[in-house]
């Protein structure tokens, strides 16, 4: 199979995995895991359209080293079509002891699950396009359960349950009217910004004046990958990026109807840059939204 490359723009000027082996540092002949020197270079003001790597990081689990997905252990797809002067895996794959990644493509990870109740999260953690990869998808809850419904930590009673089991389909628990989905009082809520181009896909800036606010036309300042002027500023990354459209669970501006019982609420704010600052309202049975004061803070009932 051919490898597909990247539904957003990649900037291939940063300190990142490199896997088209642009040079870093000619001393050292490096060329992996590394930001490229030649700053002068057209093809660094290019996107990058090569295969894309990938390794998982179990965020804040109780994981050994060959298997914590550090920014430097990410691999490409096992794709017919990628060139032989690629590098096919980064840096510190297979450098701990344990053998992780056997063939192509694929790696072999183990996962302790060993400590307290706990809510995580995994995400792509490859080094200089965590936030690419992200962006595109591969993010999600990992919640630690003890045996008996144990929670470290609660000093009394229970929280509201039941939780999705194990093997349960998301579309069983996810689409509304699924008797999965209503019978859940646990309810995870991955939080997302995200922006979305008119026919549904997303959007991600492929320039610096997105940042700063700007036409690309308006901006006046120097770009890495032009040959007549120097520059240390990368042409397509953005410092932080801020989107419009609030995704939980990957559906854009949810509803979730709720019975009049107790809930449990696993909250995750999955943003690439954004704080949030959530609250409740108590709002009628009209459909009309949460009344808000001036700060953009729910008025008292």
């Amino acid at each position: 199979c051919n490898f597909i490359k990247h539904i957003i723009p990649v900037d291939q000027s940063l300190h990142w995995a490199n896997p088209g082996r642009l040079m870093c540092n000619p001393a050292l002949n490096k060329t992996i895991d590394c930001r490229p020197s030649n700053v002068t270079d057209p093809e660094l003001g290019r996107q990058y359209s090569g295969p894309v790597p990938m390794v998982v990081h179990v965020h804040g689990g109780h994981t050994d080293p060959e298997s914590d997905g550090y920014p430097e252990a990410w691999w490409l797809p096992a794709a017919s079509d990628i060139s032989e002067t690629f590098a096919r895996q980064g840096t510190l794959v297979n450098q701990f002891g344990r053998l992780t990644n056997f063939r192509l493509g694929v790696a072999n990870f183990r996962y302790r699950n060993d400590q307290p109740s706990a809510t995580l999260w995994f995400h792509d953690h490859t080094l200089g396009m965590t936030r690419n990869n992200v962006y595109a998808g591969p993010a999600g809850f990992w919640i630690i359960r003890e045996s008996g419904g144990r929670e470290t930590g609660l000093v009394r009673g229970s929280l509201p349950g039941p939780a999705p089991r194990p093997g349960e389909g998301l579309l069983e628990t996810n689409l509304p009217g699924k008797k999965g989905r209503d019978r859940l009082r646990e309810i995870p809520i991955l939080i997302q910004d995200r922006s979305f181009y008119e026919n549904g896909s997303l959007f991600y800036p492929d320039n610096r004046a997105f940042f700063e606010e700007l036409h690309p036309d308006q901006l006046q300042i120097p770009l890495i990958g032009n040959p007549e002027n120097v520059s240390d500023i990368p042409r397509i990354w953005n410092p932080e990026a801020f989107f419009d459209v609030m995704v939980v669970n990957g559906v854009s501006w949810p509803v979730h109807k709720v019975e009049p019982d107790l809930y449990r609420f696993r909250l995750l704010n999955g943003c690439g840059s954004r704080f949030l600052n959530l609250a409740l309202c108590v709002v009628d049975g009209s459909g009309a939204p949460c009344p808000l004061d001036s700060d953009g803070r729910p008025d008292p009932p």
